[in-house]
């Protein structure tokens, strides 16, 4: 799932795990405090984050999860955009679905951590992906780069706006590469 990017984003960040970092996947993610194990796309074996970006590994994401606690994995994901309107302001607009730490479960860190109890809008993917081409910081969103005159001349430009950094540059220099594998 394409959330796996800002979940290991953020762990990375957090400084839980550097891209060298593995874990092992046998098919399931278990944990005392979870009933069922929660089943993962495949068998893995050990993966690095890069490997859990790039074979989906969801036992991998959740294992990743564990190494940090929840307010600070929810805040960075929170900058990122979630659970929150876009500056485009369309009408009927989502802020998506990120409950706050205070109504997690057992499940919701390991399991958000690949994509699952989140619901987010494409907009909001879009905008948050932009961390990543500007070397950590959030850009706003623009649908319109520039306006031009019938005769070819640029009535209107508008430049990119930074909104906050999410991510310090090593990490989205980091991810940059782990996604292009």
């Amino acid at each position: 799932s394409v959330f796996k990017v800002f979940s290991l984003s953020a762990i990375l960040e957090l400084g839980a795990v550097r891209p060298e970092t593995t874990f092992f996947c046998n098919g399931f993610y278990e944990h005392p405090d979870i009933k069922e194990p929660i089943a993962c796309l495949g068998v893995h074996n050990e993966v690095g984050v890069a490997e859990i970006i790039k074979y989906s590994c969801n036992a991998g994401a959740a294992y990743a999860s564990e190494l940090i606690s929840g307010m600070p994995f929810f805040e960075i994901l929170s900058a990122f955009g979630f659970g929150q309107t876009t500056a485009l302001q369309f009408p009927g607009e989502s802020n998506g679905l990120f409950q706050t730490t205070d109504m997690w479960s057992a499940r919701t860190k390991p399991t958000l951590a690949f994509g699952q109890e989140i619901s987010v809008t494409a907009v909001q993917v879009v905008t948050a992906a932009t961390v990543y081409a500007n070397e950590g910081i959030l850009l706003e969103p623009r649908i319109v780069k520039k306006i031009v005159s019938p005769e070819g001349s640029i009535v209107e430009s508008f430049s990119p706006t930074p909104v906050a950094r999410v991510v310090s540059k090593e990490t989205a220099s980091a991810m940059l590469l782990m996604m292009e594998e």
